[in-house]
């Protein structure tokens, strides 16, 4: 009779065990589906946020509302609404080469886990002379010529930006919104671009009175500006 008591035993602790093995399966799904959705949840809210600060900031340079006139390269700063947030900053850069130069760099980073070694540099630059052959077979000029051409015109930029502002002069704005990822598989920074075309006239800041006072101080002639600042952006995202 103690035999059979062994094994109703034994039978009834294995149930048991399998039991609290299924309970435990069930809770840990449970969980992960809600730490999913948190993050998830989390990672719109930062998107959006996002999104509005750079429409804020790219409306109040159009709208020459800024104190003071972006650096034409701009290191990143706190947002002044989001100062006391950790992980979040803002960003201008002005000019479409420097555009796009600085969103590779940010893709760049974020293909390495946000690592870049000496061989990352290397691949990096070996990709930008490939996109730039690309470029220069679709424009029908050598690899040379378009190279000379691209600094040609980044020299124009730097005559530009010491010109005196006008509404003729029309350059490429990007704002760029970084915050913090909350995935550990990506990067410890994720960023918002949000980009648009506007006067240089508007990025100082200036009225068209003092936008031709300036010239006339610098011994140039502006030219006359009329109505408006700029067309407005559309944002991208990774």
């Amino acid at each position: 009779m103690s035999r059979p008591h062994r094994d109703e035993r034994g039978f009834t602790l294995l149930e048991a065990m399998i039991a609290m093995a299924i309970v435990a399966l069930v809770v840990t799904v449970v969980l992960s589906i809600r730490t999913h959705a948190v993050i998830d949840a989390a990672e719109a809210r930062n998107w959006r946020v996002a999104r509005e600060m750079a429409q804020e900031i790219l409306s109040e340079l159009q709208a020459g509302a800024r104190q003071e006139p972006p650096e034409w390269n701009m290191d990143p700063a706190p947002i002044p609404k989001m100062k006391d947030v950790k992980g979040w900053s803002y960003q201008i850069v002005i000019g479409e080469e420097r555009i796009a130069s600085r969103e590779s760099d940010l893709q760049a980073g974020a293909s390495n886990g946000g690592a870049e070694d000496a061989k990352d540099q290397e691949r990096r630059r070996w990709q930008q002379e490939r996109d730039d052959l690309r470029k220069a077979k679709a424009s029908g000029m050598s690899f040379y010529d378009y190279k000379e051409k691209a600094q040609l015109k980044e020299d124009e930029r730097q005559q530009k930006a010491e010109e005196p502002p006008s509404e003729d002069q029309i350059e490429e704005v990007a704002v760029f919104v970084f915050f913090p990822n909350l995935r550990p598989e990506q990067t410890e920074t994720g960023f918002f671009v949000l980009k648009a075309r506007m006067s240089t006239m508007a990025i100082e800041g200036l009225t068209p009175d003092e936008a031709e006072t300036r010239a006339k101080a610098s011994g140039k002639s502006g030219a006359t500006p009329e109505a408006g600042s700029g067309a407005g952006g559309t944002g991208t995202a990774r």
